[in-house]
């Protein structure tokens, strides 16, 4: 490996376990490179800028290596890397116009190719230069990922999981936080992208929901077993859907695309669900009880009487309960209310006999 200026280290690969000579101006030592065949050096001085380094090695069983000799400086080889490969992706992946993201790393290429050229830069000018550059480069392979999804759910085209997990992949890869604008690693440019693929995921959801919604409907034998107000409100919310996903949700804003995803969401939980089963033994006239049976058990039960609520409660561990009320007359009204968590509310009326 290159030698740099400013350090003590030389560092490089030769036959596994093989007896490692370096050369300096300070001394001559020898080291043994492990199994890999790697080795470290750390000199006992500091190296100066144009100081010659020489290396051979000798592997068990075969003879000295031709030297190799490495003049101290500044390493720029992985910087050199760096801007072929920053300049690969704008060529692979153009973008018109250019994106935010390529902007950024054709900077990033051009202050790159600053430092390169600079016969004075320092290895940490280098280094920073490398790593701006491949920063850059990552945000824009989030951004050419995000983008692509964009296009494709505008064009109506399917969108895989795989496709979706790809593109947050590239964004969490990116540095910095999102959730706190006055963090001092806030990241604007990966909020932004997370934004972006928040709503391709939001329409995504979506269109899965729409077409629950339409299989549910198209149930006539489920759909016939559920109060109208519950039907209606699953035909209400999917018909927002369906407006919204005439454009796959281009021109909806994220917060009203998640406020549709909530009503949709809820009105197909609740259609699924059982009615609370509520029966009432036969009253009659003089009767001082009401006798109430329910499913599932222990349901919060509400007693009313010609439209008074005269007693609540719940029922027992088999579903039943027993209200004490004054005696009944011929021809008065009862009423229960039936509720469950997971279940849908329910109401029977009956007539005093």
């Amino acid at each position: 490996n290159g030698v740099v200026k400013g350090t003590k280290s030389v560092t490089g690969k030769a036959e596994p376990n093989a007896d490692v000579t370096i050369v300096t101006p300070f001394e001559t030592a020898t080291v043994k490179a492990d199994a890999e065949g790697k080795f470290n050096y750390t000199s006992p001085e500091t190296f100066v800028d144009k100081q010659e380094v020489t290396v051979t090695a000798k592997a068990p069983g075969k003879t000295v290596s031709d030297p190799v000799k490495v003049i101290v400086g500044v390493d720029k080889s992985e910087l050199e890397q760096a801007i072929k490969d920053g300049n690969q992706a704008l060529e692979d992946n153009p973008n018109t116009p250019p994106t935010n993201a390529d902007n950024k790393l054709k900077d990033a290429i051009e202050n790159g190719e600053t430092v390169k050229n600079d016969p004075n830069a320092t290895q940490e000018q280098v280094d920073e230069a490398t790593q701006k550059i491949k920063e850059a480069m990552d945000q824009k392979a989030a951004e050419d990922a995000v983008k692509a999804l964009e296009e494709k759910q505008k064009e109506g085209q399917p969108i895989t999981p795989e496709e979706i997990q790809d593109a947050q992949d590239k964004i969490d890869k990116l540095p910095g936080s999102i959730e706190d604008p006055t963090a001092p690693d806030y990241n604007q440019d990966k909020k932004d992208l997370q934004d972006r693929l928040d709503k391709v995921k939001a329409v995504e959801e979506l269109k899965d929901l729409v077409e629950k919604a339409d299989e549910v409907l198209n149930d006539e034998e489920k759909i016939k077993e559920k109060p109208a107000e519950i039907v209606e409100k699953v035909v209400t919310v999917k018909e927002k859907g369906d407006i919204i996903l005439v454009d796959n949700g281009a021109t909806t804003e994220i917060e009203k695309l998640l406020e549709v995803i909530k009503e949709l969401k809820q009105a197909l939980e609740d259609i699924e669900k059982d009615f609370v089963s509520i029966s009432i033994r036969q009253i009659s006239a003089g009767t001082k009880s009401i006798q109430i049976k329910t499913r599932p058990i222990r349901a919060n039960i509400i007693i009313f009487v010609d439209g008074n609520e005269i007693a609540s409660g719940k029922t027992d561990g088999l579903g039943n309960a027993t209200v004490t009320v004054r005696e009944l007359s011929e021809g008065q009204k009862i009423k229960v209310k039936g509720s469950h968590p997971g279940y849908l509310d329910n109401e029977v009326s009956t007539v005093v006999k």
